[in-house]
C-alpha cells in the first residue's frame, strides 16, 4: 500500500489537488514491483509562492523507495496542475533509471552467485578424484 502525505505552504488545498496528485502518485506506483509499491512513501508538497513572475504554483515530490532510496523532483508552473503533471514526468524518467540500476544489481548478484557455485563445484569435484 502506497502512504501519501500531501502538504500544503501557502495554498488553499482543494479536493480535485488532492485527487490529482494521489493519482499521479498511484500511477507512479504501478512503475513499481509488488515489495517496492508496499513500502513507498510519497511526500507532495503544494506551495503558492508570492513571486512576482508568471509562475507561482510550485509542487514538490518526494518518493522513499527501498533500500534507502530518495527521488525528489520540484516544479513552479502557473497553475498547480501543471506543476504536478512536470514533477511526475521528472519523477517517471527517475524511476526508469532506478529501475534500470536495480535489475542490474540483481543481475550481477544471480550471476556471481552463479559463478561462485561453479567454482564451488569445480574445487568439490576436483578433491573427490
Amino acid at each position: 500500500m502506497v502512504k501519501i502525505d500531501i502538504k500544503s505552504d501557502g495554498y488553499d488545498l482543494d479536493d480535485q489537488s488532492k485527487k490529482y496528485a494521489e493519482s499521479k502518485i498511484v500511477k507512479l506506483g504501478k512503475k513499481l514491483n509488488k515489495h517496492q509499491k508496499d513500502s513507498l512513501h510519497a511526500i507532495v508538497t503544494l506551495k503558492e509562492t508570492s513571486k512576482k513572475s508568471a509562475d507561482i504554483f510550485e509542487a514538490e515530490i518526494l518518493l522513499r523507495l527501498p533500500p534507502k532510496e530518495e527521488l525528489i523532483a520540484k516544479e513552479s508552473a502557473q497553475n498547480m496542475l501543471a506543476a504536478l503533471d512536470i514533477v511526475e514526468s521528472k519523477l517517471d524518467r527517475q524511476l526508469r533509471k532506478y529501475k534500470t540500476k536495480f535489475n542490474e544489481n540483481k543481475k550481477d548478484r544471480k550471476n556471481s552467485f552463479a559463478k561462485l557455485r561453479k567454482l564451488a563445484d569445480r574445487d568439490f569435484w576436483g578433491r573427490q578424484n
